[in-house]
């Protein structure tokens, strides 16, 4: 289960089962970022965890039917509202997996960048691994992209 603020940020069991989600391992008080001070930081590190959610498109997709508080599918409540505003596909799903993939792709980005210049630092490719919390073979295929 997510946690969601209509529950008084408990889990509430009308939501859908989402196997794997990350955020529910997570402290619940992360996802709902603009109640404490330092909001800006909070909203990233959410959204940062999201990105790397193997379900965040479902997790989204949900989202975009419901009025929701809190961050949902890696996007805020203004995100989701601006996306579900997009013209062009009335489809949600599609909007939702067509979100998600860009979310991998900069998490991507970030790990080549991040593996060329620990690289550049003079690491050893299993530190890598370790630093960007990936196999061997992945860290290996992130330094070929950042060549």
């Amino acid at each position: 289960m997510v946690p969601d603020v209509r529950s008084g940020c408990g889990v509430n069991t009308d939501l859908p089962d989402l196997p794997g989600a990350i955020c529910a391992t997570v402290d619940p008080e992360l996802w709902f970022s603009d109640r404490q001070p330092g909001w800006a930081e909070t909203e990233r590190r959410a959204k940062a965890l999201c990105r790397s959610c193997p379900v965040v498109a479902e997790c989204l997709a949900y989202a975009l039917k419901e009025p929701l508080a809190g961050i949902w599918g890696g996007l805020n409540e203004a995100e989701r509202h601006r996306l579900a505003q997009t013209p062009g596909t009335t489809d949600r799903a599609m909007r939702a997996r067509s979100v998600a993939a860009r979310m991998k792709r900069e998490v991507r980005a970030d790990r080549v960048a991040t593996a060329g210049r620990l690289r550049d630092g003079g690491l050893e490719v299993d530190v890598i691994a370790l630093r960007l919390g990936v196999t061997r073979r992945s860290a290996l295929r992130y330094l070929a992209d950042a060549s």
